[in-house]
C-alpha cells in the first residue's frame, strides 16, 4: 500500500500482520511548526531573548544545517556509518564568540519536546494495535538521543514504546533498508509480517517494501496543505507556528472530514486574526477596511450555527497558540501575519469558500442585480471573475433572481 487512508482501513490492515512499525517525526509525533528547520530559528530566538543585549549576528539555523551536514560526511568518510548523533553535530557547529554551542544544543532539545506533540490519526492505530495484542515498534532515522525520544513519544500518549533509532543502532538507517532488516532481526520476526507507516515515500515505503516489509505512506500534512490550497508566507515565527498548527489541526485526520467547513475558517483564519488584531469587531473590520465580506462574518448572529462552530475553531487556535506560547512567551503575532490569512480568502478564495462565504446574509455580500449588470456589463464580469463569486455563482444569481420576481 502506498497512500495513507482512513483510520477503518488502517485498523484491518493493522489486523493481519504480527508488528506494527512507526515511524516517529511527522508521524507519531507532528512538529507546531510548518517545517522541522523553523525549530532552529526558534531556537536562535528563544537565545537572543536569554541573553539579552548585543550577541554577534550569527545565522544559527544557516550553520546548524551545515553542520549537521559536515557531521554526515565525516562519520561517513571515517566509519561508513548511516546517521550521526546530536553531540557529533554540534561538535562540527562552528559558533562565535558569544554563542554557546552547549546552551544552543540544550534549548534545541528542549524546543524540540515542547513542539512535538501526539498525531490522533496515528495514535489510534496505535491504540487498535495494543488493543489487538500486536507488538509495537517505532523506527526512525534521526540524531536525537534515543531515550530523549522515548521521552517525547511518552509525553505524546505512547506508553509503550519499543524504539530503534539509527543514530543508536550502529549508524544502520532506514534509506538504505538497513534498519528494517536491524528490527526483524532483533524481533525474530519475518520481514513479510510487518506492517511499516511514515511519511516519506522513499526510506518508509520504498525501501520498506525493497526489504519484504509491508508499507504504508502517511503523506505529510504540509503536502495535503499545500494540496489544498496556497497558505500565507512569512519568515516570522508566528507565522511558522501558524503554518505549524493549522497543518496539524486539520490534516492530520485521514478520511472523512468531521470538522466542517466553518469550525476550519474559524481555525485557519480567524483564531490567528483575534491573535494578532485582537475581538474587538470594530477593530477586525478596520484592518480590512470595512471589506464587505469581513462585515458580513462578524454580522452572523451568536445563535447561527455558522457562527458557533467558526468561534469554536478560532478559540481552539487560541489555545493551541498558547500552548506554544507557554514554552516561548516572547512569541508575538504581528498584525501582518494575523490578516495574511484572510487577505487571501478575499483575494483568492476556494471553490469551497467561494460557496460558503457566498451564502452570508448580507446585502452587500450578494451576486450583482440584473439591473446592475446590464447597465456596466464589463464592470459586472470583472468584478465577477476577480471576485468570490466564481464557485457558486450561477446557483446563487438564480435563487436571487427568482426571490425577486
Amino acid at each position: 500500500m502506498t497512500r495513507a487512508m482512513s483510520i477503518h482501513a488502517l485498523c484491518q490492515l493493522i489486523d493481519g500482520c504480527d508488528v506494527l512499525s512507526l515511524d516517529v517525526f511527522d508521524t507519531a509525533l507532528l512538529r507546531r511548526v510548518g517545517e522541522p528547520v523553523d525549530v532552529f530559528a526558534l531556537v536562535a530566538r528563544e537565545y537572543r531573548h536569554r541573553r539579552g543585549g548585543a550577541l554577534v549576528p550569527f545565522d544559527f539555523a544557516a550553520r546548524r544545517i551545515a553542520a549537521e551536514r559536515r557531521a554526515r560526511e565525516d562519520v561517513w568518510a571515517r566509519h561508513q556509518r548511516g546517521d550521526v548523533t546530536l553531540d557529533e553535530i554540534y561538535a562540527a557547529l562552528d559558533a562565535p564568540a558569544g554563542w554557546d554551542a552547549a546552551e544552543l544544543k540544550s534549548l534545541e532539545l528542549a524546543a524540540e519536546r515542547a513542539l512535538c506533540a501526539q498525531n490522533p490519526y496515528v495514535h489510534a492505530a496505535y491504540r487498535h494495535a495494543q488493543r489487538r495484542g500486536k507488538r509495537i515498534v517505532f523506527v526512525s532515522d534521526m540524531y536525537l538521543p534515543p531515550e530523549f525520544i522515548a521521552g517525547m513519544l511518552r509525553d505524546g500518549g505512547y506508553d509503550q514504546v519499543e524504539l530503534f533509532v539509527s543514530s543508536a543502532c550502529g549508524g544502520v538507517c532506514k534509506w538504505d533498508g538497513a534498519l528494517y532488516r536491524h528490527v526483524a532481526a532483533a524481533l525474530g520476526v519475518a520481514p513479510a509480517r510487518m506492517l511499516h507507516l511514515g511519511d516519506n515515500p522513499l526510506s518508509d515505503v520504498v525501501m520498506a517494501l525493497r526489504e519484504g516489509v509491508g508499507a504504508l505512506l502517511y503523506p505529510r500534512c504540509a503536502q495535503l496543505a499545500a494540496q489544498a490550497g496556497a497558505e500565507p508566507g512569512g519568515d516570522e515565527p508566528a507565522a511558522a507556528v501558524y503554518r505549524g498548527l493549522v497543518r496539524n489541526r486539520l490534516f492530520a485526520h485521514r478520511g472523512f472530514d468531521a470538522l466542517g467547513f466553518w469550525y476550519r475558517f474559524g481555525y485557519r483564519v480567524m483564531g490567528i486574526l483575534f491573535a494578532g488584531v485582537g475581538r474587538d469587531a470594530a477593530d477586525v473590520a478596520a484592518a480590512f477596511g470595512g471589506d464587505a465580506v469581513v462585515a458580513a462574518l462578524l454580522a452572523l448572529g451568536e445563535s447561527d450555527p455558522r457562527a458557533q462552530r467558526m468561534h469554536e475553531g478560532a478559540r481552539e487556535f487560541l489555545a493551541d497558540l498558547d500552548g506554544v506560547r507557554a514554552a516561548f512567551p516572547w512569541l508575538a503575532v504581528d498584525a501582518r501575519t494575523a490578516a495574511a490569512p484572510m487577505r487571501h480568502v478575499l483575494e483568492r478564495p476556494t471553490a469551497e469558500e467561494a460557496h460558503e462565504l457566498g451564502e452570508l446574509p448580507s446585502a452587500l455580500v450578494r451576486p450583482p442585480r440584473w439591473l446592475e449588470a446590464f447597465q456596466d456589463p464589463r464592470r459586472a464580469l470583472g468584478g465577477y471573475r476577480r471576485s468570490l463569486w466564481r464557485a457558486g455563482f450561477r446557483a446563487r444569481l438564480l435563487r436571487h433572481s427568482l426571490a425577486l420576481s
